[in-house]
């Protein structure tokens, strides 16, 4: 079970690096014709964004893992 808890975790990274990607790609379009100080604010937020989700999904494994053990025992 915490295998398969992995395996999730990381197919939910694989799915927010995508996301962020699109996001990094609308944020250049979106401000294309805009300063460039406003796409890397942009850019920025989406990094920020990314950074939380990729930290919740870690937080939510090692939560999943700890309740399999006790479990376990």
């Amino acid at each position: 079970m915490v295998k398969l808890v992995s395996m999730e975790q990381e197919a939910a990274h694989q799915s927010i690096r995508h996301a962020r990607q699109r996001g990094m790609d609308a944020a250049k379009k979106a401000f294309k014709g805009a300063s460039e100080d406003d796409r890397k604010r942009a850019e920025k937020e989406v990094q920020k964004l990314y950074d939380r989700f990729i930290a919740e999904t870690d937080r939510l494994r090692k939560a999943k893992e700890a309740e399999l053990r006790e479990h376990r025992d």
